[in-house]
């Protein structure tokens, strides 16, 4: 071998930072988005936006506290295991509207309106009885089934 320089030089990396611009600007966004998800999730569970009153107007001949009870067990428990159903913002009009409707076949129209913040309103319009049909064998025997 010919004689020759055997000096291995060792590669220059370029000094790193422990914590870039970079780095700093995602950590920042992780957390407040985080802060700002756990605050939306406090304030929603907050008990003044919590549906507490249900009233019930319009009802004769369909009893209201059926009715109450219905809304009642339509809004409790949670939605996504941490927001409560019965939160104001959650709660829609339309489809507590509609399964009234599917429940209580006697009633003719129902309005659901919500008021802020904590109470829902249920006006029942019944159907008009005028008439009862009744299926007989014979005209002379009393009604087995109207």
């Amino acid at each position: 071998m010919p004689p020759g320089s055997r000096v291995v030089y060792p590669i220059r990396q370029r000094p790193t930072k422990p914590f870039s611009k970079r780095r700093w600007y995602s950590i920042a966004i992780f957390a407040a988005a985080g802060l700002l998800a756990g605050g939306l999730v406090i304030v929603l569970n907050l008990p003044y936006f919590r549906v507490k009153d249900v009233q019930v107007s319009g009802a004769t001949f369909l009893p209201a506290s059926q009715i109450e009870s219905e809304v009642r067990s339509f809004i409790g428990g949670t939605a996504w295991f941490i927001l409560p159903r019965a939160n104001f913002f959650f709660v829609s009009s339309r489809r507590i509207r509609e399964r009234l409707s599917q429940k209580f076949p006697g009633a003719s129209a129902i309005a659901v309106e919500k008021e802020f913040p904590n109470r829902i309103l249920v006006a029942v319009e019944e159907r008009l009885l005028w008439g009862v049909y009744c299926a007989r064998q014979d005209p002379e025997a009393a009604p087995q089934s109207c």
